[in-house]
């Protein structure tokens, strides 16, 4: 039987190569983007490009042989060293009934298969090495795997002309790419199934394989020959739950199946699982834990200590240990990546403080959980102390503020409280501990969705969606409202209807998906809508609509106080018509047109402007934009009230241009495509891909705004 810390070794074997390979492939993306960024046509990228491309290539198929530079003989060795050590911690049970236990130098049959076995996983690995690339957040919210050839090519493309063509900076540009490339990791595919995992994760469950046919093996035939059909699994401490209520007993063939699921996935030998099995013989083999042990190891697992006022169990810390140590890797990626493009002195100031920010979080959380530091698991990037480094950055004329090391004396002295001053960013002022306490937030399941009706993949998609979502304040939203809906189903068309709290939603015809459109759109844009109508925010105003409730017949029927009309969203709508007004009509049709990812974006242009002609492809109409203005001047009509002239006399007050009715119903439709706008920004945000990129292009002031008002959120 094999240790889980053995176990766990086997698996990140080829952690340290893979690691090299992934970092050696980001730096030449971004080598590539720096050597072209003073190319100022798009003519001249086009001549360079396939040249850069073809020398990118094959310096790449060079780092490949070089990480793979092994052969099957050296992945049985491999093997052989782990499985010789576990191979004889049988032999005193073999000794206990008078049988032979075959040595493992001599056991023909065994040494047949593990060098079968370390043959198949090298060919395994070599396949992986095929079919590298880079995964790209998609409008339907997964994760598209794009091959590396292509993906040099669409990044650097794009980079180009998005640097030539004066729309991004340098920087800007930079930044975005190696924010994707650090967060999706070099990663490969299984086109058999289409999903894509990142390379060393990839490799782990290779060697894993391998390692669970071999024990398994070993584990047939040590029962045969002990004439036995009794099996002991392992303990390990920080096992998760579904795994903890096996852990430590005995179980029949049958029941290693049956109970702890082995030969599944997420059973006992599958994936990211430590156990072990091995055989044993009643009456003769002792139990390693008695029963009253096995529950007080595992009361001790699930007591929770409280930390930043949050329980925690060993499983659950340990899962926030490594969620850590993934932002760490990543974070350092960046200082490397940033440091090799030439990024500004304010770029690499930011990210080395993110970077201190996590690391000494890690730290004081270890130390709180009684958890030892596994600092190998970020460091084995091979980067060194990349998170080191000194720059002043302004903090006042002729003030500057040195970054020290986490670790180093002078910090080790101070307080909490000024080790986090220490840990500002100089420029901004700004610290970790928005997303540490973000990351405090664990994401509940919401009955009312699972139960509307839709598939329970397309659920556990959706919730994985929210859960992993980089925006901690989208994950608080949901966290807090998402289960106060009154009702929620999937029909056959999208609404919210604040007045009964009820919520319909669809998802888009397939030919828009493939277009752009996120499959969970629809769902997002109304849950949007519902959370402009039920959610409470911090440090929102709402001047303008007060002014329309206390002066306005029926105002306070027709306009609400929502955050999509609060003064500070309607400022950033109306900042972002006059955008779209500079860019011309025309352009914006041409580039917008064949693109349904575009639609939030179409929307609000359909919204803003008055009129048929102003409609792309996507929009709600003339009559919907209107209907508030419509509907106040039918009812002032009747009751002669004259509504629609009291709103022109507010207008008029707050400092807007009504100087004719027409302005006045220009105006008034501001509310209704503020409310468009607002479900489908929050659309974009919570699914990302092209839909966020259009919304962030053409709605920024808006888009800005709402990132900054989610961030109040109560």
């Amino acid at each position: 039987m094999l240790t889980s810390g053995e176990i766990e070794a086997v698996s990140m074997s080829m952690d340290n190569s893979l690691k090299n390979l992934e970092m050696r492939i980001m730096e030449d993306i971004v080598r590539r983007i720096k050597i072209n960024s003073e190319i100022t046509r798009s003519a001249d990228w086009q001549i360079t490009r396939l040249l850069q491309l073809g020398i990118s290539m094959k310096e790449i198929e060079g780092y490949i042989k070089d990480t793979l530079d092994f052969s099957d003989d050296d992945m049985q060795e491999m093997y052989s060293n782990i499985i010789s050590s576990g191979y004889a911690r049988d032999k005193k049970l073999y000794e206990a009934v008078g049988a032979e236990l075959i040595p493992f130098e001599q056991n023909h049959e065994l040494q047949q298969l593990v060098s079968a076995v370390a043959s198949q996983t090298n060919l395994t690995l070599k396949n992986i090495t095929q079919s590298l690339g880079f995964a790209v957040r998609q409008p339907d919210g997964k994760l598209k795997f794009i091959k590396l050839a292509e993906y040099y090519q669409k990044t650097l493309d794009n980079a180009m002309l998005d640097i030539t063509s004066g729309a991004f900076d340098y920087n800007t540009v930079l930044k975005r790419i190696v924010k994707e490339i650090a967060n999706s990791g070099l990663r490969t595919v299984d086109y058999a199934t289409g999903w894509s995992n990142r390379v060393d994760v990839a490799a782990r469950r290779a060697v894993m394989t391998g390692m669970s046919q071999i024990t398994a093996k070993i584990n047939e035939d040590n029962a045969e020959a002990l004439d036995t059909d009794m099996f002991e699994v392992t303990w390990h401490g920080g096992a998760r739950p579904e795994h903890q209520v096996w852990q430590g007993r005995w179980y029949t063939r049958k029941q290693l199946e049956t109970v702890c699921g082995l030969g599944t996935v997420t059973g006992l030998c599958g994936a990211n699982c430590y156990h072990d099995y091995y055989p044993v013989i009643p009456g003769v083999s002792e139990p390693a834990y008695t029963e009253n042990e096995l529950e007080e190891l595992n009361a001790k697992e699930n007591t929770p200590i409280e930390y930043n006022g949050k329980q925690y169990t060993k499983y659950e810390a340990l899962q926030r240990q490594r969620r850590l140590e993934t932002t760490m890797r990543a974070q350092r990626q960046e200082i490397k990546l940033l440091k090799e493009g030439g990024a500004s002195e304010d770029d690499l100031i930011n990210v080395r403080a993110r970077y201190r920010g996590t690391s000494h979080e890690y730290a004081k959380f270890s130390q709180a959980m009684g958890l030892p530091q596994q600092r190998e698991r970020v460091n084995i990037d091979g980067l060194g102390n990349i998170g080191q480094g000194k720059y002043t950055g302004s903090s006042g004329k002729g003030s500057h503020v040195q970054i020290p090391p986490v670790g180093a004396k002078a910090v080790d002295k101070v307080s909490d409280q000024e080790r986090l001053e220490l840990l500002k960013n100089p420029l901004t002022g700004e610290t970790e501990s928005d997303i540490i306490k973000a990351e405090e937030i664990i994401v509940k399941n919401i009955d009312k969705l699972e139960n509307s009706g839709m598939k329970k993949d397309d659920y556990n998609e959706y919730m994985e969606i929210i859960r992993n979502h980089e925006n901690q304040d989208i994950k608080k939203l949901y966290n807090e409202y998402a289960d106060d809906v009154s009702s929620i189903k999937l029909g056959d068309t999208g609404y919210y209807r604040p007045g009964n709290n009820s919520l319909v939603f669809d998802y888009p015809q397939q030919r828009y998906i493939e277009n752009g459109i996120n499959k969970y759109s629809t769902l997002a844009h109304e849950y949007g809508h519902y959370f402009d109508s039920r959610a409470s925010f911090e440090n929102v105003h709402y001047n303008e609509i007060d002014a329309i409730h206390e002066n306005v017949p029926f105002g306070d029927k027709f306009f609400s106080k929502v955050p999509s009309s609060s003064d500070e969203f309607l400022v950033a709508v109306r900042k972002d018509k006059e955008y779209l007004q500079s860019l011309g009509f025309n352009g914006l049709k041409e580039d917008l047109y064949d693109h349904d990812a575009s639609s939030g974006v179409q929307d609000a242009i359909d919204g803003m402007f008055i009129g048929k002609n102003y409609r792309i492809r996507w929009g709600h109409g003339e009559d919907y934009y209107n209907w508030k203005y419509n509907s106040l001047k039918n009812i002032g009509k009747m009751g002669k009230t004259n509504s629609e002239k009291h709103l022109q006399s507010v207008y008029k007050t707050l400092g807007f241009d009504a100087s004719s009715q027409a302005k006045v119903k220009s105006i008034c439709r501001n509310y209704e495509t503020a409310s468009e706008m607002w479900a489908n920004i929050m659309s974009a945000i919570v699914c990302g891909g092209e839909e966020l990129e259009y919304i962030k292009k053409y709605l920024p002031n808006s888009y800005n705004t709402m990132i900054e008002i989610l961030k109040g959120v109560k």
